[in-house]
């Protein structure tokens, strides 16, 4: 809200919560003492108002010239009661002030005693503390829900940024083991490194593609993770085979991009590149209730030292925590010949967080 309205609500509220406190002090007297009631009385109750509503005003202009909501509750209260009953007295004083030397009304209406002042201070305090309290109440909420933006728009920049940061980390570590495949073919076979070239094309095509991008399709996913399968089959001569299951109902759940071939480069890397006379890989993509499961399984078997916790597998699961605001579940497990890699993540579509 800018400032302007926000001036504009505060005077708003201002006459119309003193506005009615007025209204209070004429019908009291009307039906307490309805002897008393006179159009010197009436105006006399609008002095009162007016009065009380300048010495909210001052207070405010306290609050926000000695920045006391920026001290804790005791200090506070103190303050603020303090102000209430100077800003009484001051109100007090004004009052008679008008009504017994400028108008010199008092024998007309009203029989001024001094016993009575201490009554109208407290009861004047009690409203101006009321007020007090109210007003602090209220810019209280206000900084609460102004900090809570700033906090969430922080974070959103935060998001963005260590999204841009991980999608950074992981396409340069693709690149670089992808070019090293090449360079070992050049001299050994052309056309099979022509064809790598153009595997790798059209792998960094998608990448940059989908650069931008938080998020793609199970479908789309697949098919470049064809081009990568295909491109490490050249690359290990034939020792390479590979197969790959998604269920229909999948094709058009989301991930991140490059998650998948992140796990298959793991299982290459990890598994198929240690033996000599290769290996397969399996992935199969499967929906059961809310959740999406990936399953790699490769030929090979899990070293000591190997417990799946790899950039490329750290980033991919921080990737899908800050897409679902939700961990995933990864999993590295050795059955019989086989090395096999579980990722599970919540089942989205693009409809489900647009």
């Amino acid at each position: 809200m800018k400032d302007s309205s926000k001036t504009l609500l505060y005077w708003f509220c201002q006459l119309l919560g003193w506005g009615i406190y007025i209204a209070i002090l004429i019908l009291s007297v009307k039906f307490n003492k309805p002897d008393a009631m006179s159009p010197q009385m009436i105006v006399a109750q609008f002095i009162i108002g007016t009065s009380t509503l300048f010495a909210s005003h001052g207070i405010r202009w306290t609050i926000k010239k000695k920045q006391w909501l920026d001290l804790g509750i005791g200090a506070l209260i103190l303050r603020l009661l303090m102000a209430s009953i100077l800003g009484s007295i001051l109100s007090n004083l004004n009052v008679h002030i008008l009504l017994y030397l400028i108008f010199d009304w008092f024998d007309n209406f009203h029989a001024f005693e001094w016993s009575n002042v201490p009554i109208y201070v407290f009861n004047l305090s009690f409203m101006l503390f009321m007020w007090s309290i109210l007003y602090v109440g209220f810019k209280s909420i206000e900084s609460a829900r102004k900090n809570k933006i700033e906090k969430l728009t922080t974070q959103t920049a935060l998001k963005d940024a260590e999204l841009i940061a991980l999608k950074a980390q992981i396409n340069p570590h693709f690149l670089f083991n992808s070019l090293n495949n090449i360079r070992a073919l050049i001299l050994q076979d052309q056309m099979k490194a022509r064809d790598m070239v153009t595997n790798l094309s059209d792998i960094l095509r998608y990448s940059i593609e989908f650069s931008k991008r938080e998020k793609v399709t199970i479908a789309e996913e697949i098919d470049i993770l064809k081009n990568y399968l295909d491109l490490e089959s050249i690359q290990y001569d034939g020792r390479l085979n590979y197969q790959v299951k998604a269920d229909e109902n999948t094709l058009n759940c989301i991930i991140p991009p490059m998650v998948i071939q992140t796990l298959a480069e793991n299982a290459v890397k990890h598994g198929i590149s240690q033996l000599k006379e290769g290996g397969e890989i399996t992935i199969e993509v499967t929906k059961s209730d809310e959740d999406l499961e990936i399953r790699i399984a490769n030929t090979g078997q899990i070293k000591p030292s190997s417990n799946g916790t790899g950039i490329g597998i750290k980033n991919a699961t921080s990737r899908i925590q800050w897409l679902f605001n939700a961990a995933p579940s990864f999993t590295l497990a050795q059955k019989e010949e086989q090395v096999v890699a579980t990722l599970i993540l919540p089942a989205k579509y693009e409809s489900d967080i647009s």
